[in-house]
C-alpha cells in the first residue's frame, strides 16, 4: 500500500441505516472537516465531491462494509477510490477514553487508516459468490419455514377428527415425510379441517365434563 503524504486527505465513515457521518483529516492527522450525508447515491456523490474538494484523497476508511456501508463501498469502488474496511472501536478501550459519538467513530475510522492498523480490503459483494450467498439464505429460510409448517400441521392432526387423520399418513417424526389424503377422495378444504378440529375439541371438553359429573354422582 502506498505511503500517505502530508497533504493527502484521509476520510473515515461511520455508517448507519439512513445516514453516514464522515470525518476527514490530512496526512499529519490534523482534522479538516466532518459532515453527515444520506445513505443514498446522491449522498455518496456529495461525499465524494466534498472529499475531492479538500485535496488528493488517499482512501476511505469505512465501517460496516458488509452491512450498512456496502452501498457506499460499491459506489466508491466504481469511482476508482481506495476503500479500506475498518472494524469498530472496542467499547471497553478506545470508546471509554475518547467518548462515544458518530463523529468520534468516524474519526476513529480515519485515524485507523492513517496509523496503518486498518488495511483490510472489503469484499466485493457481487458476482458468483454473492449469488451463492443469497441462494443459501433463501434455501435456509425455506427449510426453516417447512420445518415450522410440519410442526404446526402434525400438532393439529393430533386433535383432528378421525376422518382427517385416517386420510393421512401421519408419521410421529418431524423429519419424515407426510402424505396428504389421496386425490381419489374428496379434497378436504382448510375450513372443513378447522371444523373437524373444533368438533374434536368440543367432544373432548364434553367428555371431561361428563366424567366430572359421574364422579360427583358416585360420591353422593
Amino acid at each position: 500500500m502506498d505511503s500517505i503524504a502530508p497533504g493527502d486527505v484521509v476520510v473515515g465513515v461511520d455508517t448507519h441505516k439512513d445516514t453516514h457521518v464522515v470525518f476527514a483529516c490530512d496526512g499529519l492527522g490534523r482534522a479538516l472537516d466532518d459532515i453527515e450525508i444520506s445513505a443514498t447515491n446522491d449522498g455518496y456523490g456529495e461525499l465524494l465531491r466534498w472529499a475531492l474538494a479538500m485535496g488528493t484523497v488517499y482512501g476511505f476508511g469505512v465501517e460496516g462494509t458488509g452491512s450498512y456501508g456496502v452501498g457506499l463501498a460499491r459506489f466508491l469502488r466504481r469511482h476508482d477510490q481506495r476503500v479500506i474496511e475498518v472494524s469498530r472501536s472496542p467499547r471497553a478501550g478506545a470508546r471509554r477514553l475518547s467518548g462515544k459519538s458518530d463523529v468520534i467513530d468516524a474519526e476513529h475510522a480515519a485515524r485507523a487508516v492513517l496509523a496503518g492498523t486498518a488495511t483490510a480490503v472489503p469484499k466485493l459483494a457481487d458476482g458468483q459468490v454473492e449469488s451463492i450467498r443469497v441462494l443459501k439464505i433463501v434455501r435456509d429460510t425455506a427449510v426453516k419455514a417447512k420445518k415450522s409448517a410440519m410442526i404446526a400441521l402434525k400438532a393439529t392432526l393430533v386433535t383432528a377428527d378421525h376422518d382427517v387423520r385416517a386420510g393421512s399418513n401421519h408419521s410421529p417424526t418431524i423429519g419424515s415425510s407426510w402424505r396428504a389424503p389421496s386425490s381419489r377422495r374428496r379434497p378436504i378444504s382448510p375450513i372443513l379441517t378447522l371444523q373437524c378440529c373444533t368438533r374434536s375439541t368440543r367432544s373432548q371438553r364434553a367428555g371431561s365434563t361428563f366424567t366430572r359429573r359421574s364422579r360427583s354422582t358416585r360420591g353422593v
